[in-house]
């Protein structure tokens, strides 16, 4: 599987590499309406790592600018991941205010044995 999308703003690419799917996002979600173009790959993306066993990682470390509405889905995501098996991992750049402050609050969703884990990584 490979899946990309890019615009003057922002690249988005999905990647099986090694049994596991990498979501990255790079540069900025100035959309205010996000959920239209990323809810479906989300839905396509736990539907197929349910089917595969895969564990997704979610990389935002590249995003410049991210809006808070870009929540939503991501959300939506982690609390369908509490119910079920699948293995989440979503990692941020620990030196930027508005991601730690973003997804900070996102580790409310973090699990004991890390099967949903929100990391924020130095560069």
């Amino acid at each position: 599987m490979k899946i990309t999308y890019g615009d003057r703003l922002l690249q988005l690419s999905v990647e099986e590499i090694d049994d596991r799917i990498y979501f990255t996002l790079k540069g900025k979600i100035v959309n205010m309406i996000p959920s239209k173009f990323i809810r479906p790959l989300l839905g396509y993306i736990i539907e197929y790592s349910r089917g595969n066993n895969y564990p997704v990682i979610f990389d935002f470390r590249l995003l410049t600018s991210i809006n808070s509405s870009t929540n939503t889905p991501f959300v939506r995501v982690l609390e369908a991941a509490q119910e079920s098996p699948i293995n989440i991992e979503i990692l941020y750049y620990k030196g930027s205010d508005l991601q730690e402050k973003i997804f900070s609050a996102l580790k409310i969703f973090q699990t004991d044995d890390k099967r949903i884990n929100i990391k924020g990584i130095k560069r």
